[in-house]
């Protein structure tokens, strides 16, 4: 079972009291001034709001967070890469030839 904040937390006891582990840094890109603006408002940053394990390999984890980041890990969460610049610029658009845009 997996749950996810700005970490990715696993528990192999089906979430059982006291059984999750972190196996993620933080994902995101921890803006402090948007961290601290959230916490004056109702507003969520700096938060993983997609994560998924692949069907078909095990230990394949991708994260998407709401600050921008897509982040994979090949390793059961051992090691995270995050991809996003394969995707879009630093301004943070698309980049040229990206399928889906």
């Amino acid at each position: 079972m997996f749950i996810a904040n700005q970490y990715v937390w696993r528990s192999l006891s089906r979430g059982a009291q006291g059984t999750f582990q972190k196996i993620s840094p933080d994902l995101t890109k921890a803006d402090k001034a948007k961290i601290a603006l959230s916490r004056k408002t109702n507003l969520q940053w700096a938060t993983i709001y997609s994560f998924a394990e692949s069907p078909k390999k095990a230990g394949l984890y991708w994260a998407g967070t709401d600050d921008g980041n897509v982040q994979v890990s090949t390793d059961f969460g051992a090691t995270w890469t995050n991809i996003t610049n394969q995707f879009y610029d630093a301004a943070g658009k698309t980049k040229p030839g990206v399928k889906g845009t």
